[in-house]
């Protein structure tokens, strides 16, 4: 069955598996230096999403999340402009 829905599209950061995600995400930033993910990341196209979508809602995360992710490095502003 096709869906429209791109792995990443995400929404709602907070229904992913989070503490999956984190792990991702430090996984990334071992392997590339930093957690600055693109959102059309071709390896791991979910976490592209996820990290976009955090990045969208951060004043709805609450602060135990926005702490864990400044922990591991998170880049709240991408430098990058496109995609």
């Amino acid at each position: 069955c096709f869906s429209w829905v791109a792995p990443s599209d995400v929404d709602d950061p907070t229904r992913a598996d989070w503490a999956g995600m984190l792990a991702r995400l430090a996984a990334y930033r071992d392997e590339h230096g930093d957690c600055d993910v693109k959102k059309k990341y071709q390896r791991d196209p979910a976490l592209g999403g996820w990290v976009a979508a955090v990045r969208r809602c951060r004043s709805e995360l609450g602060a135990a999340r926005v702490a864990e992710l400044d922990q591991i490095g998170f880049v709240w502003q991408s430098s990058r402009s496109c995609g």
